[in-house]
């Protein structure tokens, strides 16, 4: 039986916690030594003065074995958790404890909200990168962050925010869930951009086609967002849908393709699905990720199944009909482009012909 300041720990949870240690190290760009450092900086701040005595600092090697345990054991490897390097540890990482001691049985989900102003946005999308393997599957009523340009997405995230922000929101709370979620989505655009570049991402995306038709005629979330954005859009769309044809596959789905799902998707805004990960948002700005094997799978196996019956699903189709709403976008952000000058010079030459005609009766 564990001494009660360790935690009992099966073999796979004590990898799992090695390997995520470990992984977030890397991504934060800390040595060994750093991340021990900085623990031992939140040491004092978390725990009661009169019990530091007691608690041990986190030194390099302690962390060496923790992080040993995700591939071997034996004498090098850790084989027990102190109580206190969990929560030191998920402190200094900046992610949620329990993602960091990880679900073997995969009964942890963890939510966040967009209005909660107590965690990291980011450790969230972060949970994201450290999941993602070579396919991802969406589905997803708006586009895609990697398929929105930033200042579309700065847009669009200022309208949806105030409908998450709801109506008795403080002042400024729109603007700081507008801000939370462009950050979000710029780190995904980037992080998932990158992957499609290296070719290491095959990444499968169902829109709704009613979502590409609302934003080239201004209706719903999109009847705000200037013209210009919207076009700008459609342009991005077509650009790396063509740039990346082999890896991104787009399908758009009709009201008809949905019909059957509607029971199951009517709750979700979207939903991501990694090889053992998957992460969903309803419709009041909450997030939801978890491990769970029967989850991940029901999922995949939904949002494969929207996928395939999508109508419009051929390459050409698709970008034939972006370019239509595109073209027609472009041309009436021309003609309104042109038109402000001409009324401008229609009403200078008013004026004009108003000046003369009174000089004129001043000259008599």
């Amino acid at each position: 039986m564990a001494p009660p300041n360790r935690l009992t720990l099966t073999h796979d949870e004590l990898s799992a916690i090695g390997r995520r240690i470990r992984w977030f190290r890397h991504h934060r760009g800390w040595t060994q030594q750093q991340l021990a450092e900085r623990c031992n900086q939140l040491r004092v701040a978390m725990f009661p003065s009169g019990s530091l005595a007691a608690i041990p600092h986190v030194r390099r090697d302690r962390i060496a074995k923790l992080e040993l345990a995700a591939c071997r054991t034996g004498r090098a490897a850790a084989n027990s958790v102190l109580w206190h390097e969990l929560p030191l540890l998920a402190a200094a990482l900046r992610v949620p404890e329990s993602w960091l001691r990880g679900s073997p049985d995969g009964s942890t989900v963890l939510r966040w909200h967009v209005r909660a102003t107590d965690s990291d946005p980011e450790q969230f999308a972060d949970l994201v990168a450290f999941h993602e393997g070579q396919v991802r599957w969406t589905w997803s009523e708006t586009l895609p962050c990697t398929l929105m340009p930033p200042s579309f997405a700065e847009a669009f995230f200022g309208v949806l925010a105030a409908d998450w922000a709801g109506p008795d929101s403080p002042p400024g709370e729109r603007s700081r869930i507008a801000a939370l979620m462009h950050q979000i989505g710029c780190a995904n655009r980037v992080r998932t951009l990158h992957l499609l570049e290296e070719g290491s991402l095959k990444f499968y995306v169902t829109v709704p086609l009613p979502t590409i038709t609302a934003i080239a005629n201004a209706t719903g979330h999109y009847r705000t967002i200037p013209r210009e954005l919207r076009a700008e859009c459609l342009a991005w769309v077509i650009e790396k849908v063509s740039r990346f044809r082999n890896n991104l596959k787009l399908v758009l789905a009709t009201e008809d393709d949905l019909r059957p799902f509607l029971p199951w998707i009517t709750s979700y805004d979207s939903i991501y699905v990694l090889p053992a990960f998957t992460s969903w948002t309803d419709r009041t700005g909450a997030f939801y990720f978890t491990e769970a094997p029967p989850l991940v799978n029901q999922h995949r196996r939904v949002v494969e199944d929207i996928f395939r019956r999508a109508s419009l699903r051929r390459y050409a189709e698709i970008v034939a009909r972006l370019r239509e709403y595109h073209q027609t976008l472009s041309r009436s952000t021309v003609a309104t482009s042109t038109a402000v000058p001409r009324a401008v010079a229609r009403r200078q030459r008013a004026r004009s012909s108003h000046m003369r005609v009174q000089a004129g009766r001043r000259a008599r």
